[in-house]
């Protein structure tokens, strides 16, 4: 299965794919302290979840009418990579009305990209090795969920918790502008997946 590493496109939705992994890291550790340390109650966090749900529902169903206009590679990336900016912009949201609009768009953009990593990765892997794909899809998002965590509270160790938002956000843009370089100086790869 790790053998699919070497086709591109896998690797690359691979690599996306997981990134979801760390906004999910980013949103249930430095997020939910944040929010205490500004007072927030435990209920309004929780009814943060609905704005993210309406988020997620949403934008999911304009996936495939992107996909007209845009390839699903730079849908998937810009979604996740505004989906993480989205968490790591916290600190700087001062009302609980803009967390609830920060949680729809972010939520919203994972809604977004999810169906596409799904699709990508099996058409990129060709009809013969779909049960690989998503059991390498699958070992990536475990070895992401285990890792980021560790990643986040190291992070917080050593920049304080507001930083660390800047940090991840400031990390993601970096890879995610790497992988943008890549796709715009490889478009086919960028294609692969359409048919």
């Amino acid at each position: 299965a790790f053998g699919l590493l070497a086709t591109p496109s896998v690797a690359l939705i691979v690599i996306l794919g997981s990134m979801m992994h760390l906004g999910n890291s980013v949103q249930s550790s430095f997020y939910v302290a944040w929010l205490k340390d500004m007072g927030i109650a435990g209920t309004a966090i929780g009814l943060l979840s609905p704005a993210g749900a309406i988020g997620a529902a949403v934008f999911s169903l304009m996936t495939a009418p992107l996909m007209r206009y845009v390839s699903g590679f730079w849908i998937t990336l810009l979604a996740l990579w505004a989906g993480i900016l989205f968490v790591c912009i916290t600190p700087l949201l001062g009302t609980y009305m803009a967390l609830q609009i920060a949680m729809f768009m972010r939520s919203g953009m994972n809604g977004l990209a999810q169906p596409l990593v799904i699709t990508l990765v099996l058409r990129g892997a060709g009809r013969s090795n779909q049960g690989k794909a998503i059991g390498l899809r699958g070992t990536a998002n475990r070895m992401a969920s285990i890792i980021a965590p560790l990643a986040m509270g190291a992070i917080a160790e050593v920049v304080g918790l507001e930083n660390s938002f800047y940090v991840v956000g400031a990390i993601v843009s970096a890879a995610m502008t790497a992988i943008a370089v890549y796709l715009w100086r490889h478009p086919h790869v960028a294609r692969s997946g359409e048919d």
